[in-house]
């Protein structure tokens, strides 16, 4: 976590929290309001995800808008004063949000992002976001408003595979035109993906911390090794924050590989589990909590689960609302999940199923 101090808070603070995704962030939101508020306003004018393909935030962060009642209006300025560029993916995590509020009915999410569409600067990525998920009826009636600024698009910005462009290609030639482009490029054949090596051969160029293919030689322990694999994918676990390869790697191959092995030397990693739970790389962090889990003596579960009902990563509140010990406290938070529209539904079901 050294070469993150930089740009995180410290994760006690409110800030790191919230940055993080953490669910004591939520918590303490909730405990200074006035603080919250702006501080969760930065995170949407910054984008503090380790990686803005999979670390998941928007329902974390639309919640928190609910519950602090932080005005629409605020998040809308913060798309139309964002620069086109979006460096810092300000407004594409703004869109996320004012998407999830929309799928739960917030009428004035909806109208916020149907006037940035007309004529906001981010409106080709609003389309992209919510076209998929809203209701057609939110943004179909647009297309006659749209039809000058979509003639001046380069067609190959187009997501031409989703809505709302396979239902306007009908209407708009340049739409249809993106489409065949598409399709004829989806059709050219392939390179042959390389074959993954044998497991003798993993195990050699494991041995090798310095050889090319060590990243893939680990993973290929993780997946297929057994305990006689341990001190190397322990090894491999604690070269991540250094390791060339970036996050194109990720530890939570080598921390499922550990868990499904088992035993004692494999639960060598439960301190650096413990560490790697304030990880901003938030994808992981499901991975991690269902190794505490396995690892953690009979009768006494790790206390993430708790915290676990208030992440930002829907993976971890589902195992969260799975094996949280029952209290006043998590069967609130379950009826809250079980209810809540913008939850996805794997985790609506697990509360659902926990409360009976």
């Amino acid at each position: 976590m050294d070469d993150e101090e930089n740009f995180y808070a410290h994760p006690s603070t409110l800030l790191g929290a919230l940055r993080r995704g953490m669910g004591r962030g939520v918590i303490q939101a909730m405990d200074d309001p006035a603080a919250a508020v702006e501080a969760v306003l930065s995170c949407l004018r910054r984008d503090h995800r380790w990686s803005w393909d999979v670390d998941e935030r928007a329902v974390y962060l639309a919640r928190l808008v609910c519950d602090l009642e932080i005005p629409i209006d605020r998040l809308l300025a913060v798309l139309d004063q964002t620069p086109p560029e979006d460096d810092e993916n300000g407004a594409a995590l703004t869109l996320e949000v004012l998407e999830a509020l929309g799928r739960a009915g917030h009428r004035q999410a909806i109208d916020g992002v149907r006037r940035h569409i007309i004529q906001g600067p981010h409106w080709l990525q609003a389309l992209h976001v919510v076209g998929p998920s809203w209701d057609a009826e939110l943004w179909d009636d647009l297309y006659p408003r749209l039809r000058d600024r979509i003639a001046t698009v380069d067609r190959r910005l187009i997501l031409c595979r989703s809505l709302p462009w396979t239902r306007w290609a009908a209407q708009d030639e340049r739409v249809a035109a993106a489409i065949v482009d598409a399709r004829n490029a989806s059709a050219r054949p392939l390179s042959e993906p390389a074959a993954d090596p044998e497991l003798a051969q993993a195990r050699r160029w494991a041995a090798t911390p310095d050889h090319p293919q060590y990243w893939l030689a680990v993973w290929v322990l993780a997946r297929t090794g057994d305990e006689h694999d341990v001190p190397a994918l322990l090894e491999a676990v604690g070269r991540v924050p250094t390791r060339d390869g970036g996050l194109g790697w990720c530890y939570r191959h080598l921390v499922a590989g550990l868990t499904r092995i088992g035993g004692d030397r494999a639960a060598q990693i439960v301190p650096r589990l413990k560490r790697l739970w304030f990880s901003p790389h938030t994808y992981e962090r499901a991975a991690v909590l269902k190794a505490l889990m396995v690892f953690a003596p009979a009768g006494e579960p790790p206390w993430q689960l708790l915290e676990g009902l208030w992440d930002c990563e829907a993976d971890v509140r589902e195992l969260a609302a799975a094996h949280v010990q029952f209290t006043d406290t998590t069967r609130a938070r379950l009826r809250y999940l079980r209810g809540d529209p913008m939850e996805t539904s794997e985790v609506r079901a697990a509360a659902a199923q926990r409360l009976g």
